[in-house]
């Protein structure tokens, strides 16, 4: 499974300023009809459209692969923390 997730990032990644500006290419004409009719704000069609393609890919494109080791600075999984029991809420004031 990892390896699958591995390669697919991989695949997105080596095109992905190609996919981004034939996203953002795609775009440009239905977001100019959208800012003449007037549901979207007028601005630079291009731009926009690279925006949108860019937080789209942001949102499909999967995360980077889980690693035995925890980052720089986080604690590890043998670290143990101890948390405190809260008192019930009450929902009077």
């Amino acid at each position: 499974m990892i390896a699958d997730i591995e390669g697919l990032g991989r695949l997105a990644t080596r095109r992905l300023e190609d996919s981004l500006t034939r996203s953002a290419k795609a775009s440009v004409p239905r977001l100019a009809r959208a800012m003449e009719a007037g549901y979207a704000r007028e601005q630079n069609a291009s731009a926009l459209g690279h925006r949108i393609a860019r937080i789209i890919f942001t949102c499909i494109l999967p995360p980077p692969p889980v690693t035995d080791s925890p980052p720089t600075g986080m604690p590890s999984s043998s670290t143990t923390v101890t948390l405190r029991e809260s008192e019930p809420c009450s929902a009077e004031p």
